[in-house]
């Protein structure tokens, strides 16, 4: 629970989807492959900063980005960050049955069944809004912050 604040607050987030983003646009060539591996690099930074700071943050993270970097996931984790899910490559619109499985792919993964990641505490789309087969609150996952 946040104490009053007349100022308000900001809600800091990030997207570390990696490769996955230019993977699920069919860009694979080394110049959009590098631009989300750098991610691998700003995390670790980003982090720092935050720590330094004392900023508490939400990391939006792909399931194949958890599969790909699995060690700075957990670095993610560790700095005491909150993780959602964002898909599990990105995807952009997908049919129902394979937003379905991106979904349940990528909390599997960050349940720690297949990964080893805590449990993610809810999902953002990376376009457009939520439809009721495949929000969080009609899987049962959770949604809220920890």
């Amino acid at each position: 629970m946040l104490a009053d604040n007349p100022n308000g607050y900001a809600c800091l987030t990030f997207d570390f989807d990696g490769p996955s983003l230019w993977l699920q646009r069919g860009m694979t060539s080394p110049t959009p492959i590098s631009r989300g591996e750098f991610g691998a690099v700003a995390v670790p930074r980003i982090l720092r900063l935050l720590g330094r700071r004392g900023i508490p943050s939400t990391f939006f993270i792909p399931g194949h980005t958890m599969e790909t970097y699995p060690d700075l996931c957990r670095m993610v984790v560790d700095a005491g960050c909150e993780v959602a899910l964002h898909g599990y490559t990105h995807e952009f619109n997908p049919a129902a049955d394979r937003e379905r499985w991106a979904l349940a792919r990528s909390f599997e993964l960050a349940s720690g069944s297949a990964a080893g990641h805590p449990a993610a505490t809810g999902r953002r789309r990376a376009s457009s809004p939520c439809r009721p087969s495949t929000s969080c609150s009609s899987t049962g996952w959770p949604t809220t912050p920890r």
